[in-house]
């Protein structure tokens, strides 16, 4: 049996979160330590048009990312903005990997129980957006259509919350998640596992644990449990077909 090993090094920024704009109530010395540190590490989406989002030539722009470094040259900060997958985004936040989530983030009853919000600055409704030509007017016309939907959204909540609205209705739904890391993983490590190459890689822990729940097959409720540990490599052991037949952490 040909083993094909990869191994997983998460380098992940460790910092006390502090209240802010959706920040995890800490202890008040964690708003001085970022003080110190002179930046705001901003977690946001950067496909979310018209709030976060990138131009053609890699340059990150839109209402919050105007906003946020608005506010930051008003308490003297330098904003630092990182792209998460946002079904992590409370994860991200409680790992100390950001200090804010700033990106059109709903506020719910069930995330103000995890989060301390800011006071709101937008309001805003959640529509249908479809093609010109499928005639769909209103909810009750998305019988037996497909839906499209992002994973850890408000409107994901809302489609479980109010089965009866669309999720009963629709034939079915995709669910978009903001890692783009899979397609790079089949397209160029896989083949090289699969030549029995060993394989490194080093990302952004948000990115490792999206791979994680897909080599593992780790649902969505238990993959926030999920530690990426800092500067230990995760090995992981496949057979010919790419199961893991083991994994180990290297401390």
């Amino acid at each position: 049996m040909m083993k094909k090993i990869i191994k997983l090094l998460g380098l992940l920024i460790i910092v006390i979160t502090s209240v802010g704009l959706a920040g995890c109530q800490r202890q008040a010395s964690s708003w001085q330590k970022i003080k110190e540190r002179g930046t705001l590490v901003i977690g946001v989406d950067d496909s979310f048009v018209p709030m976060d989002f990138r131009q053609k030539n890699g340059k990150l722009v839109g209402f919050d990312v105007d906003l946020a470094t608005a506010v930051c040259k008003e308490i003297g900060l330098k904003p630092d903005f990182q792209t998460i997958d946002w079904s992590m985004k409370e994860t991200e936040l409680r790992n100390g990997t950001i200090d804010v989530i700033w990106n059109g983030y709903t506020k719910t009853k069930a995330r103000a129980k995890k989060v301390a919000f800011s006071r709101p600055y937008l309001e805003n409704d959640q529509i249908l957006v479809t093609r010109k030509k499928e005639q769909i007017n209103n909810y009750c016309q998305m019988k037996g259509r497909i839906l499209g939907v992002q994973t850890g959204s408000s409107g994901a909540d809302d489609l479980d919350n109010y089965p009866n609205v669309l999720k009963k209705r629709v034939k079915s739904t995709v669910l978009y998640t903001q890692d783009r890391l899979m397609p790079y993983f089949w397209d160029h490590i896989a083949p090289e596992l699969m030549s029995g190459h060993d394989q490194l890689i080093v990302a952004h822990g948000s990115s490792l644990r999206a791979l994680i729940k897909k080599i593992e097959g780790i649902s969505n409720k238990d993959i926030v449990k999920v530690e990426v540990p800092n500067a230990e490599p995760i090995v992981y052991t496949f057979d010919s077909d790419l199961h893991i037949i083991k994994k180990e952490i290297l401390h």
